[in-house]
């Protein structure tokens, strides 16, 4: 009887306090396992991810990732983006930007934590990725050919994540391919969830690859006002979950409110950290619910 009561009260109390209220937490269909799943060892952060960055994370502080996709395209903002922001912030860079292995180089000497960012497939036929964008019409011969282009563009990475990809990471057979090459190559990998429904994250966790969630992205409007409570929201985030990850892009007022931004973290409490620190921090405190970040719609693009 004190059993059914006590399940009876949690019941009351879970449904009164929901886990997270802007964080649903998404249940996916089912994929079935790798050949080979259970046999795949524990894999630890950094020693896994050989280009990580060294990084020593503050007892009790909640730690912020800031990850600035679609580097290298336009090089003037990439340049002032290089030069706005600390080391701890996390570069993406798209492989087909000219002078790419150059840039990187730059990067990596400035001490950042490098990302590949992977051109996937858009819902809409309308937008274009880039070249060698990883699309689910593909065979599998050519989709590892593209996997391996992009991948060879420049070196010094600890990770990817998508680009655009709205189609391509709800595609299992696409991204059970894509997972496999990660997890070979000793890699990381971040949804940024540009649809809700994205199979990529728990395809990646089933193969052992290290992998997490983008929880809000800075700049879908250009404004000051949006920018400002994305900031907001990657605070309680942080605050609320013991770490936060969020996107930008080196746009003009991207850069200059992040700038601003940073200086504040320490003061408020907060660590930031490069993504490869965050991902290690959510290993170790994970669920076994798979923790979705909430999308409205679809986002092409990032």
């Amino acid at each position: 009887m004190r059993q059914v009561l006590f399940f009876a009260f949690v019941a009351a109390v879970v449904a009164i306090y929901p886990v997270h209220a802007e964080i649903q937490w998404h249940t996916p269909a089912a994929i079935a396992p790798p050949t080979g799943y259970n046999s795949i060892p524990e894999i630890n952060l950094p020693d896994y991810v050989a280009e990580a960055i060294d990084f020593a994370p503050e007892e009790g502080k909640p730690l912020i990732a800031i990850v600035i996709d679609d580097m290298g395209v336009d090089r003037r903002r990439t340049q002032e983006a290089l030069e706005a922001f600390p080391s701890e912030v996390t570069l993406a860079y798209l492989p087909y930007a000219s002078d790419i292995a150059e840039q990187v180089q730059a990067a990596r000497a400035a001490g950042h934590e490098i990302m590949v960012h992977m051109p996937m497939q858009p819902q809409r036929d309308t937008i274009d990725p880039g070249p060698n964008v990883l699309h689910g019409d593909l065979d599998e011969a050519e989709l590892r050919r593209r996997i391996d282009v992009n991948l060879a563009a420049f070196d010094g990475y600890a990770g990817l994540n998508n680009h655009m990809g709205s189609k391509f990471t709800q595609d299992a057979r696409g991204i059970d391919i894509l997972m496999r090459e990660v997890r070979k190559r000793g890699l990381y990998f971040l949804d940024s969830r540009t649809i809700s429904n994205s199979v990529a994250e728990q395809t990646a966790a089933a193969y052992g690859v290290p992998v997490t969630h983008r929880d809000v992205f800075l700049d879908d409007k250009e404004t000051e006002a949006f920018t400002r409570d994305a900031l907001l929201k990657v605070e309680r985030t942080a605050r609320r979950k013991g770490s936060a990850v969020a996107i930008g892009h080196p746009k003009d007022i991207t850069t200059r409110m992040l700038a601003a931004w940073i200086p504040t973290l320490e003061e408020k409490g907060f660590q930031l950290a490069p993504m490869s620190a965050v991902l290690k921090h959510r290993r170790k405190v994970s669920s076994p619910r798979v923790a979705a970040a909430r999308v409205i719609g679809i986002c092409e693009v990032h």
